[in-house]
């Protein structure tokens, strides 16, 4: 995947954009009446074909100029590119474009340092995802998207691609995805786009560590979605006009003669030289998708059935999904050049406005990273097999090469905590083994590099994995059982692991004993009667006989022989008297949760009996008891709003309440994370206490946004009411939901005598519902 050096070539390359250029005129010529020599000559100068005449204009240029370098790039390329975005050109016309470009990309002649390479990669990549051809068969057009990969590929990879925008880097990934995910086309094809890809995700995440992290949002890489396969492309893309260059014609007409601005595909209709481009579906677009093709085909075979008998021969479905006819594509093509005013010299060469653009950085690779993750969403029922494949794999990619640079980007790193951790976690459930161990890799992957900050998902992950070790069920298949445990012990191989897990989880107040827990589940696999010795036998004392030779070398001080770990460890490591300790509290922790469970207040008191929450017997630090109300997953959120809810208990209450960080947070979502933590008692008196003091912190927390804090308590109260009104099933049977005006006009003048602000209530309720 090296990058290809400029060599000196004869001319400065010049001879390999003269040669290209004669070789793709004589494809024109040869492919079709319209571009023959003997009909080019019925034309004057200024009424030649656009197309051609930018070849012919562009080979003078060659001519005169002594080197390639007295050439802008733009100037040379412009007639190929727009050979690219053309439909009106064949198969073979623009795969012969697509190669040209290709091979100036990959010779370097688009020269990395020149002042307008910004504008000369983002008109490549334009053009490149936005290529449109007459469609004459199968494989004659996998071969255009053949070509069409290998600029993309090359583009990217070369020194000049450095300076693609992060738009560019999303439109050339998702053209990518948009061909290895269309099950019609050929294995071949997809494997080829599926290679390209890994090529890209490898480039982009080896360049990560370069780019300094970026939260902006950029409306135009919304596009990424794994549901943007089928639907259209935006009519609102880049401000980028390319529209085909109007010429005038004179035509008679019944005895006066007027002039008429055609384009040079009906003047080619008219004269009869080419085979019309019709609208039922010929023109293969790069922007839509094949699945649309055939349906569309249909509706207009049957609306203008003399066009179809014109048109080519072979099956090739329109890819382009947005526009329902070529005439609403040119009137979309129309609009843009409205916004974006162009000029066109006498050569042909297209002139844009200058714009700065500045090159890609880590805001593609996150949403390259986040469109990753979201294809391994087993919630996402529009994810098939394949692509959760593809995003595993993909993934595999980028956390071999960039694990270790993840906590330098909080944006990545949030995408890892949540959605990648969820989904990874999720997948351990699934019965394809090829799925299965591909989940596995970008597990370890993640947490072998990553684990300091990922102490909550570890649990859960290993968890997870011992479950489907010490399964009995019949739905959980021997093969997937080993796996799960060969993951596990991969694990258990890294140097320092099993310590770390006996530290943080098992000395840990909250957490799960997974390193008792593994060696148990250990050694019953080691001791499990079974007529011969399996697998899981071998694997599980394996393990164990690593672990105790680890143990020796560490005691007798064979250096030589310990494996050096890739994280340090921490220089603040407790002693063995404070981990003793932490265990006595941990067990009787566990004795104060279930005590709590069945009666708070008796819970509360053994745990102030052993010392756990401070203070005094009888007298507990409000602050300790509210922090374990808030962090033991263990404690029953009934018997939490109960207890806090007391008169007596008010110190915990506003310790409980005080404990949360509401700043910055919409009431109905401050709310919410207030009420995850415990239950609302059923007493309207309770409820209210509960209420007023979270209206209150809220209220302090963001400046006192309103009159009060009771408006805060009356909006907070409705939203509960509305929460209820929406979802309760017995309230939805009698009544029909509260609509948005419905709800804003109960809080008519609450405020103060003033109402609140409309858009934030039509905010909560959309929320809400």
């Amino acid at each position: 995947m090296g990058r290809i050096e400029k060599m000196a070539y004869p001319a400065g390359g010049l001879y390999v954009v003269e040669g290209e250029v004669c070789l793709l005129v004589t494809a024109m010529r040869r492919g079709g009446a319209r571009w023959s020599s003997s009909q080019l000559l019925l034309f004057m100068d200024d009424d030649q074909d656009a197309l051609i005449k930018g070849l012919f204009s562009l080979k003078e240029a060659l001519n005169e100029a002594k080197d390639l370098s007295c050439l802008e790039p733009g100037v040379f390329l412009a007639p190929f590119l727009e050979i690219i975005r053309s439909e009106e050109t064949t198969g073979p016309v623009t795969s012969l474009a697509l190669s040209a470009v290709n091979k100036m990309i990959s010779y370097g002649l688009v020269e990395s340092d020149h002042p307008a390479i910004a504008q000369c990669v983002e008109a490549i990549a334009d053009a490149v995802t936005h290529a449109r051809f007459v469609g004459t068969d199968a494989s004659g057009d996998g071969v255009v998207l053949m070509r069409i990969l290998q600029v993309l590929r090359a583009l990217m990879l070369s020194p000049a691609g450095d300076y693609l925008s992060n738009e560019s880097i999303c439109e050339i990934m998702l053209s990518c995805f948009r061909i290895c995910f269309e099950t019609r086309l050929s294995e071949l094809l997809r494997r080829t786009a599926e290679h390209c890809l890994r090529d890209m995700v490898q480039h982009l995440f080896t360049r990560l560590p370069q780019f300094a992290d970026d939260t902006r949002v950029l409306s135009n890489m919304k596009k990424m979605r794994a549901n943007s396969m089928e639907n259209t492309r935006s009519k609102n893309r880049r401000n980028k006009s390319y529209s085909k260059q109007k010429i005038k014609v004179n035509t008679d007409s019944v005895g006066d003669t007027e002039s008429q601005v055609v384009s040079p595909t009906e003047r080619a209709r008219s004269s009869n030289l080419v085979t019309p481009v019709s609208v039922a579906g010929n023109i293969v677009d790069m922007q839509g998708s094949l699945d649309h093709g055939e349906n569309r085909a249909v509706v207009d075979v049957e609306r203008n059935m003399t066009d179809l008998m014109k048109s080519p021969t072979g099956s090739v479905e329109d890819l382009s999904v947005d526009e329902s006819t070529s005439s609403a594509y040119k009137m979309s093509k129309a609009k843009e050049s409205e916004q974006v005013e162009e000029y066109i010299n006498a050569q042909g060469v297209r002139f844009m406005p200058h714009q700065q653009l500045a090159p890609y950085g880590a805001l593609c690779v996150r949403e390259l990273f986040r469109f990753l993750v979201s294809l391994c969403s087993p919630l996402d029922k529009q994810n098939n097999e394949v692509m959760t494949h593809l995003g595993l794999s993909l993934l595999q990619v980028a956390l071999e090469i960039a694990a270790d640079f993840l906590s330098n980007f909080p944006s990545l790193l949030a995408l890892v905590k949540d959605d990648l951790c969820r989904n990874l976690i999720l997948l351990l459930g699934t019965d394809r083994l090829s799925i299965l161990a591909a989940d596995l890799q970008v597990s370890f992957l993640l947490f072998e590099s990553q684990r300091e900050h990922l102490k909550f998902q570890m649990e859960h992950y290993i968890n997870k994995l011992m479950e489907i070790v010490s399964s009995d069920s019949n739905r959980i298949l021997y093969d997937q059982r080993e796996v799960a445990l060969e993951a596990i012990v991969r694990l258990w191989r890294i140097p320092g692991l099993p310590a770390e897990l006996y530290l943080n989880y098992d000395c840990g107040l909250y957490s799960r004993n997974l390193y008792e827990e593994l060696m148990k589940l250990l050694s019953k696999n080691v001791s499990a009667l079974m007529s011969n010795m399996h697998n899981i036998q071998l694997i599980s004392l394996d393990a164990i006989f690593t672990l105790i030779s680890g143990m020796e070398i560490r005691c007798k001080g064979y250096k030589e022989l310990c494996k050096p770990s890739r994280h340090s460890a921490s220089p603040n490591l407790p002693t063995r008297e404070e981990l003793l300790a932490i265990k006595a509290n941990k067990r009787w922790l566990m004795v104060g949760t279930e005590k709590f469970n069945e009666n708070p207040r008796e819970g509360i008191a053994k745990l102030t009996e052993h010392g756990l929450l401070g203070g005094s017997p009888g007298n507990p630090d409000p602050e300790k008891v509210a922090k374990l109300l808030k962090e033991n997953p263990g404690l029953d959120k009934k018997a939490i709003g109960e207890y806090i809810s007391k008169k007596e208990n008010k110190s915990v209450l506003n310790c409980f309440v005080h404990s949360f960080d509401l700043k910055n947070t919409r009431i109905d979502q401050a709310l919410r994370l207030y009420l995850e933590s415990f239950r609302l008692p059923g007493e309207a008196p309770l409820i209210s206490l509960l209420l007023e003091k979270f209206a209150e912190h809220w209220h302090d927390s963001n400046g006192k946004p309103f009159t009060s804090a009771d408006a805060a308590f009356t909006l907070a109260y409705a939203v509960i009411m509305l929460n209820v009104d929406q979802h309760n099933y017995n309230v939805k049977r009698q009544n029909n939901p509260m609509t948005a005006d419905e709800f804003k006009r109960n809080l008519k003048k609450v405020n103060g005598g003033a109402d609140f602000e409309q858009e934030m209530l039509d905010e909560i309720y959309s929320s809400i519902k």
